[in-house]
């Protein structure tokens, strides 16, 4: 999905300045999408040339410059073309996946910092979601939102059992290696000479 749908997503749900946009990109994709400023301004840029979303009047009081948007009717229809062409597929990219893939080479430190940022992070995410409970929101939505709680709740269990599972099983690994200091990832025995 391009950061342009996702502008024009939010812009279906009401009229929005870039950094509410942002916000509400935060809120309900964070885990799953990242979208900079830096692409959210020129998409909005984009669309309101394409005619797909117009700038209302200047922002309000306290942000006087700040632009508001809305989507336009065939903004509306290139947001429902370009959601009807989704696959169900999801394309998953992941630091902390690749951080752990490589577990081996970091200090056991290291790893309990990781497992607990990905923790609080789960557990922030399900704090947010859970929230939108109380909005009223279309089927559609609520669907969307049960199953990013059910992925949160998943991950929170997952790393909580087998996040504290990989950390006793490298001091472990490293006891068994004679490495000295557990919060040292062990020694190549290729270098180790060197």
């Amino acid at each position: 999905m391009d950061v342009r749908t996702l502008c024009l997503g939010v812009l279906s749900l009401e009229d929005a300045s870039g950094y509410e946009i942002k916000q509400t990109l935060e809120d309900v994709f964070g885990s799953f999408y990242n979208a900079s400023f830096g692409s959210i301004y020129p998409a909005l840029a984009r669309l309101v040339d394409d005619e797909e979303a117009t700038v209302l009047a200047a922002g309000d009081a306290r942000f006087p410059d700040r632009k508001r948007y809305r989507i336009t009717e065939l903004g509306r229809s290139r947001l429902s073309t370009t959601l009807s062409k989704t696959k169900g597929r999801d394309t998953l990219r992941s630091e902390f996946l690749v951080a752990m893939f490589f577990a081996h080479l970091l200090p056991v430190a290291e790893l309990r910092r990781l497992t607990d940022e990905k923790v609080a992070e789960a557990r922030g995410t399900q704090s947010v979601l859970q929230s939108y409970s109380r909005v009223h929101l279309a089927e559609g939505q609520r669907f969307a939102l049960r199953y990013m709680l059910a992925l949160a709740k998943a991950q929170i269990e997952f790393l909580e059992g087998e996040g504290r599972a990989i950390v006793q099983a490298m001091v472990r690994e490293r006891q068994a290696l004679g490495v000295a200091e557990y919060d040292q990832p062990p020694v190549a025995a290729s270098s180790a000479g060197s």
